[in-house]
């Protein structure tokens, strides 16, 4: 009898995480964007797609407004060059934002960029990101 309980619990906890599951629609506080206008059609982009081994390299924002107030939010996916941070003032990030805004048709859009690199994996059709660095810097520390 306890064997059947055990057995009916695993069932009933599985079924809630299974209604968890990506495939219903979820609200989140990030909304995803296409591709900001840039000035260079998107070289640079794709120069820094390049120089990090990137998989892909998406852009979110906390509102679709383009308000002058708003961060724009540059995810390096599967990045195999994940920089090394020794302090919390990496260079390395900081020269990326610089050369996204410099690259940018409309830089004062935006007050501050944050770059993030996002290890994504796929396993059993669920898809998984995981923050693997990140820093935001604003437009007056560039």
């Amino acid at each position: 009898m306890k064997l059947k309980s055990t057995l009916f619990c695993i069932l009933t906890i599985s079924l809630g995480f299974y209604n968890c599951s990506s495939t219903h629609p979820k609200t989140t506080a990030v909304a995803t964007m296409g591709q900001p206008e840039f000035a260079d059609n998107g070289k640079t982009i794709d120069s820094i797609k390049k120089a990090y081994h990137c998989e892909s390299i998406n852009y979110e924002n906390w509102d679709n407004k383009k308000e002058t107030d708003s961060c724009l939010t540059v995810c390096l996916i599967n990045s195999t060059k994940v920089p090394v941070m020794t302090n919390p003032d990496s260079r390395e990030l900081i020269e990326i934002a610089a050369s996204i805004k410099k690259a940018l048709a409309k830089p004062q859009n935006y007050k501050s960029y944050y770059i993030i690199f996002i290890k994504k994996n796929v396993f059993m059709g669920e898809e998984s990101k995981a923050h693997t660095l990140g820093q935001e810097i604003r437009t007056k520390d560039l």
